[in-house]
């Protein structure tokens, strides 16, 4: 869990040692960071206040398109779920495949979606 790994990388020693992995490990996720980047987004992650932001979404009141995948390791469907529940109607894009960067792997799907949704806001 995050609070976890960012208690590991504040320990002198092994976060020096770990902090040298978070590099590869995130690049082989597909992202492209530093370590001090990775350090941020899990430091980000880590502290992230779902409670707060679940009252943030009740009071959203535009439409919302959600997108994501299944086999995203950083986010899990449930919890994409979970939020879309607190907001707004809006296109839902649900993919099997694609991990974490579905805007990579998914850009031309999701780019039409945008394209035809935006379309739809104009006539409103």
């Amino acid at each position: 869990p995050p609070r976890v790994l960012e208690g590991v990388l504040a320990t002198p020693g092994l976060g020096r040692l770990l902090g040298r992995r978070l590099e590869p490990g995130f690049r082989a996720m597909g992202f492209r960071c530093t370590e001090a980047e990775a350090r941020r987004s899990i430091t980000t992650v880590a502290r992230w206040k779902w409670a707060l932001n679940r009252k943030a979404a009740r009071a959203v009141r535009c439409p919302v398109l959600g997108a994501w995948t299944e086999d995203d390791h950083a986010i899990e469907p449930a919890i994409v779920h979970e939020l879309l529940e607190h907001l707004p109607p809006g296109p839902r894009l649900h993919f099997a495949t694609g991990g974490h960067n579905l805007q990579k792997s998914h850009a031309e799907e999701i780019g039409q979606a945008l394209i035809g949704w935006v379309g739809t806001l104009k006539t409103m």
